[in-house]
């Protein structure tokens, strides 16, 4: 039997999350993230089902550097997103996008990030920006 819908979220103008009730989040982009980059409260799967995008993931570096790696992510592709993957949608491939995400269990609040004057900050959904620092 095919998912249904249970809850529609919507997260802004350009991106609306359609919750099924197996647990799976359908993702409809139709434009590019805008705002800082994010990490995630959980670890997940994404499948890329129409459109496609690119990313721009930020490795975070034990010495507070950090490095950009562009990725491309086309139409039947899947991959892993650890809960710590900082990124940010940088542009669509089409005029939208969708994705089906299967998430796991939450371990963490998720965060955003802003990259000044060689230093990192960090900020919880509904905080304020502090200095990242890495666990020692």
């Amino acid at each position: 039997m095919p998912a249904s819908v249970t809850r529609i979220e919507v997260m802004g103008p350009h991106m609306t999350k359609h919750h099924l009730d197996n647990g799976q989040v359908l993702h409809h982009f139709t434009q590019a993230d805008t705002g800082h980059p994010h990490d995630h409260p959980f670890p997940f799967e994404s499948v890329i089902l129409v459109g496609g995008y690119e990313e721009h993931e930020f490795m975070l570096h034990p010495d507070g550097r950090y490095t950009i790696d562009c990725r491309q992510r086309l139409p039947g592709e899947s991959h892993r997103v650890k809960a710590d993957t900082v990124h940010r949608i940088t542009r669509l491939l089409a005029g939208e996008c969708w994705t089906l995400i299967s998430p796991g269990a939450k371990v963490k609040e998720p965060g955003f990030y802003r990259f000044q004057r060689g230093r990192i900050y960090r900020r919880a959904w509904n905080g304020r920006w502090r200095r990242w620092l890495p666990a020692t």
